[in-house]
């Protein structure tokens, strides 16, 4: 009994004679329908193709990736916000025209100067007082830092450094 390849699987001839419906294929590679008239084959394979085409022209995808639609219609006005922005905007305006009007008033006002309508502090004389006493205790501070000779025993200086020696440290 021989064996035929089908594309699938192994037919043998008593299965192939029972059953003619299975599909053989002379060569393993070989994927082309068989037809008797290749015209009709053509006609139907346009046909099929003109569909798929078709079918890829018209194909929607299962993700939006469009522009979103806040974006296409601009963004929105709100009237309450820009009338208030408005009456904000208003204000500021007059505010800033009075305080242009008040500088301007006052730098064309004639500068006052009388020496006798200043109120001097109460507390000056007190205060130029205590300045001199510091300054004067200040001098005889200096005076006597630069009196004072400095000095130290040279017998002492290795007894305290082996004084500071023998502590121990931390």
């Amino acid at each position: 009994m021989s064996r035929i390849f089908c594309g699938f699987c192994l037919v043998s001839s008593r299965q192939r004679k029972n059953n003619s419906s299975i599909y053989l294929r002379s060569e393993m590679g070989d994927r082309r329908e068989k037809s008797i008239n290749p015209i009709l084959t053509r006609i139907a394979n346009a046909k099929k193709q003109e569909v798929h085409r078709h079918k890829l022209r018209t194909i929607t995808s299962t993700v939006d990736s469009s522009c979103p639609r806040s974006l296409l219609r601009g963004r929105r006005t709100n009237p309450k916000k820009a009338q208030m922005d408005e009456d904000h905007y208003a204000h500021i305006e007059r505010e800033n025209r009075k305080l242009l009007i008040q500088m301007s008033n006052i730098m064309l006002r004639p500068k006052q100067r009388n020496p006798g309508s200043h109120v001097s502090s109460l507390n000056l004389p007190q205060r130029q007082r205590d300045i001199k006493r510091i300054n004067h205790h200040n001098r005889l501070l200096l005076e006597r830092i630069e009196k004072t000779q400095p000095y130290c025993k040279c017998i002492t200086i290795p007894i305290l450094f082996s004084h500071f020696i023998s502590f121990p440290s931390n």
